[in-house]
């Protein structure tokens, strides 16, 4: 699985290679929930800051880009 952040500016970034995600299906009550572990080096602090959304691809769907799977809003972590 690959994962992208959108900003608030509408840009999108690739993230670093997961490491680990956990995904939770809720049926959108209240909503689903993405959790997702990269390498992070200092240079993304901006762009984390701006995130406005998430974007997770999963790679073995076939297609070049990778299939949709949902997209998500990003809620900051305690301590953010």
């Amino acid at each position: 699985m690959r994962g992208r952040i959108i900003t608030s500016d509408h840009r999108i970034f690739e993230l670093p290679v997961l490491l680990r995600w956990n995904i939770t299906y809720t049926g959108g009550v209240p909503c689903d929930s993405y959790e997702v572990t990269c390498v992070y080096d200092r240079t993304m602090a901006e762009l984390l800051h701006l995130a406005a959304g998430f974007l997770a691809l999963d790679e073995n769907g076939g297609g070049t880009d990778g299939d949709h799977l949902r997209p998500g809003i990003r809620r900051p972590a305690a301590g953010q």
